[in-house]
């Protein structure tokens, strides 16, 4: 369905957000909307919607289990796509995301996201609930 037809039949009942499982519903509706994280670290206070977020959480904080090794140098990742980014910028200079605006390159896109907010569009999507205060991040 998403690759195919863009078909996304479950719709958040609190926001306009759709998926193409329930369950990637179900999880957005415990991250955004009420707050709860089933999954509970064994070592620690840290929670998760997602197990594979805990998984991650405890091979990278509290076992140091890092299964991916830069060819390059001593870095090691929890996940493959870090490796891929940690390469791609500090061996062979690559930054794929060009800001439309401006000279600026990134490796991520989140992080060419954040520069076009930040430097171009004034954009700052997150407000803190007590204050005024407004952030291009979480």
């Amino acid at each position: 369905m998403a690759r195919h037809t863009g078909e996304k039949p479950h719709q958040c009942p609190h926001c306009d957000y759709k998926s193409v499982t329930s369950e990637a519903r179900k999880s957005h509706i415990m991250a955004r909307h009420t707050g709860e994280k089933p999954h509970q670290c064994p070592y620690c206070d840290y929670k998760s919607v997602r197990s594979k977020n805990l998984e991650k959480h405890v091979m990278d904080r509290h076992t140091s289990e890092k299964p991916y090794q830069c060819p390059h140098c001593d870095y090691k990742s929890v996940e493959s796509k870090n490796l891929e980014k940690h390469v791609m910028s500090s061996h062979i200079s690559e930054k794929p995301c060009q800001c439309p605006y401006c000279d600026y390159k990134s490796v991520q896109s989140i992080s060419m996201k954040k520069h076009i907010m930040a430097r171009h569009t004034g954009e700052k999507p997150y407000q803190c609930p007590y204050c005024d205060y407004k952030s291009v991040q979480f």
